[in-house]
């Protein structure tokens, strides 16, 4: 979701935490015994892009972005994106989230602070395994 259009010599690294997920199971697919299933997932997200600078690496920008994702589960159990969603930048970013986050994992999609330690040190955990492999 977040990689360059383009190259711009810039890591880019991400990775979430898991808030809530959720299966629902549909109606006999036609001519089938299966049913097609919907797996929705809650997360939030957190990416950012790092320089290279000699030997060391420096964050560029970022954030941290409530992120629904939606799957549907075929009768062989393969999983195809339906969407990504991410809410708006505006003064509707907070309304988004509560309207798309099930029970209490919208307020904790907004609740930033509270995951911001764990992400952030992950992240520079992989940007420096991610770096390291760039300068073999």
């Amino acid at each position: 979701k977040y990689r360059a259009e383009k190259p711009d010599g810039l890591l880019h690294i991400e990775n979430y935490y898991l808030l809530a997920n959720e299966t629902a199971s549909g109606t006999p697919l036609k001519d089938n015994s299966g049913h097609m299933q919907i797996a929705n997932v809650y997360l939030l997200v957190y990416h950012m892009k790092y320089s290279v600078n000699g030997d060391q690496i420096e964050e560029v920008e970022g954030d941290f972005v409530p992120t629904t994702i939606t799957f549907s589960i075929d009768e062989n159990g393969q999983y195809t994106l339906k969407e990504y969603w991410t809410p708006r930048n505006d003064e509707n970013y907070e309304k988004d989230v509560r309207s798309k986050f099930p029970g209490s994992s919208a307020t904790e999609a907004l609740n930033t602070e509270k995951y911001a330690e764990e992400l952030i040190k992950e992240n520079w955990r992989l940007a420096n395994e991610a770096f390291s492999k760039t300068k073999r």
